[in-house]
Formats: structure tokens, sequence, C-alpha cells
């Protein structure tokens, strides 16, 4: 925004923006010069027909030399309920309180160069800190971008503090433009002095600046090989327990379809014998087949006993292995 688009909100202000009526009380204290006014209700203020109430007006007057000037000065009492603020799109005005406010997740890419300039109209020194150093904080978007957004904005003084993140020479080399004669002498040299001090080309002890680099990656590559050496080891782990856990559950499944074998030869023969047993005619030959019979489902119920025994135990150590 220019100056004399400046000179027009303020004048703007100066004129709508007294506001208190009969109704709500509200009232905007006389102050001296340097003063802290004190609201005893919100202030909405209306911003081209979309209206924002603000009950912390002290905390607009602190970071905002704009509207400390306004509060601060001598207002005089109108009818009018709202400030009116005409010069500036409501939704800037709303990313401007945010910032202010220091709203989490608020800037991005896409309105950063918005909120400088809102923050430079509005005259917010820690709102324009605060712009400033998501350019350094940011990890979402690429160096590149950010760059060519400092290009744009003047803020050539964050390129060196921007470049500094970057650790290899493949970093730094992305944010060159594609035509080198769009771009400005001043990020030309910045980006080319930085490369130079990674690659060890820059300063009295030549391996200086690009040395911290190097350790670095070469810890990465240790660390690297540290966790693949980990997990193939686990590999071969798993391994082993999949093949025991494959053989223990073949055993048990041998167990369980024996144990259903033999029940069935049981019970097969305890009916025979419940037959036998209404047989009126109990001769020699019945008693000894009962006899057998009764040999046999003793014989039969040891069997099993042995391989549920045996199952249990197989059953334990699959869970043993698992844990």
């Amino acid at each position: 925004m220019s100056e004399q688009e400046s000179t027009s909100i303020k004048r703007n202000l100066e004129e709508n923006g007294q506001s208190s009526d009969s109704q709500k009380k509200q009232k905007l204290d006389v102050l001296e010069e340097g003063e802290i006014v004190e609201v005893t209700e919100q202030v909405i203020f209306n911003v081209n027909g979309s209206r924002f109430p603000l009950k912390n007006v002290e905390m607009l007057m602190k970071k905002s030399k704009f509207f400390n000037a306004m509060f601060s000065g001598k207002w005089k009492e109108s009818k009018e309920e709202e400030i009116k603020i005409s010069n500036v799109f409501a939704r800037d005005f709303r990313l401007f309180l945010n910032v202010l406010d220091r709203k989490e997740c608020c800037l991005n890419i896409g309105n950063i160069s918005r909120a400088l300039k809102l923050m430079d109209f509005f005259d917010c020194s820690q709102g324009m800190e605060d712009c400033k150093n998501w350019f350094l904080t940011d990890k979402m978007y690429p160096t590149k971008q950010k760059f060519d957004l400092l290009t744009e904005n003047g803020l050539d003084d964050l390129k060196a503090p921007l470049l500094s993140q970057c650790t290899l020479v493949s970093d730094v080399t992305s944010v060159l433009p594609e035509d080198p004669e769009k771009w400005d002498e001043q990020s030309m040299r910045e980006v080319l002095t930085f490369t130079m001090g990674l690659l060890g080309l820059h300063g009295n002890s030549p391996t200086r600046a690009g040395r911290p680099a190097i350790y670095k990656i070469s810890d990465k590559l240790i660390k690297l090989n540290e966790n693949i050496q980990f997990f193939e080891d686990s590999k071969e782990k798993l391994e082993e327990l999949l093949e025991k856990n494959n053989k223990l559950q073949y055993n048990i499944d041998r167990l369980e379809f024996s144990i259903k074998k033999w029940r069935k030869l049981m019970e097969k023969i305890q009916e025979e014998l419940n037959q036998n047993e209404r047989v009126e005619d109990r001769d020699a030959e019945l008693d000894s087949r009962r006899t057998e019979l009764q040999n046999l489902i003793r014989k039969y119920r040891t069997e099993i006993q042995v391989y549920e025994e045996e199952l249990k135990d197989l059953t334990e150590a699959q869970v043993l292995e698992k844990l």
C-alpha cells in the first residue's frame, strides 16, 4: 500500500472510528500520549462489510503503532457503533489478527507476502519479526520457494541464515533460477559465497567450512548402516521363530487329529458295550466281549490322556516361543 492509501485509511478511521452509544455504554477514554486506553466493552471493526468484534484492544495497541496512535489520541464520541476500515480486505485483516495472536499454522507460502505487507502497513514490529522467523522455522516448503519470496519482499538479510540450514551442495543449488538474468546480484553473491564455504573453498582454512557437512553425512551413513544391520539380524531371528512355530503347529495338528480319532473309537466301543448290557442273555461269550471292550476303553482313555498332556506341553512351548 502506498503512503497516500495509508494516509487515506488513517483519515477514514479518525472520522468514523469513534464508536460509543448510550445503549451499549461503550467508552473510549481520552488519554495523554503514551498511555494505554481502557476499553470497557469490545470494539467492532467493519472491514469492507465483514465485522470483527475485538475485546483485547490493549494487545492490538501494544503490538501496532498504527492502532496505538488511533486509540491514544483524542476521540470524539459519535453514534457510530463500528470502526470502519475500507482499504483492507476482510481476509487480510483476519490474517493480520491471527499473526498478532500467534495462531499456529496461520502462515504459509501463499499468504506470507500479504502478512509482511500488513505488518508494515499497521506498523507491527513483533508481527514483522514473527513473519521473518517463519522463513527460518518452516520445514514444509522448499528452500527455493522461500528464497524467491525473500527476494520479492526485499528481505536480503534473511538469505544467509536460510542458506545456512542447508547441509548439501544440492540443497543450495536447488535455489538457483533457470534464468540467471532474472536474479539480483545480492542473491547470486549469497548463494555463491555459501556454496564455496560448503565446499571448503572459502576462508583461511580450505576445508574449515566444508567439514561439518561431511561429518554430518558420515554420521548419517554410520547410523543408517547400524539400522540396516539391526533389521537384518531381526529378520533372521524372525525366520527361525517362524520355522520353529511351523513345526510346533504341525505336531499340534497331528495330536489333535489323533485325539479326535481315538474319541470316535471310544464312543463306538461304548455304544457297543451299552448294547451288550441291554441283552438279557449274558452268556460267557458276551461277558468276555464286554470285558474285552472295557479293557479297550481303558486303553484308549489312557492314550488320549497322554496325547492331551503332550498337546498341552506343545501349546505352552508355543506361547513361550512367541514371548
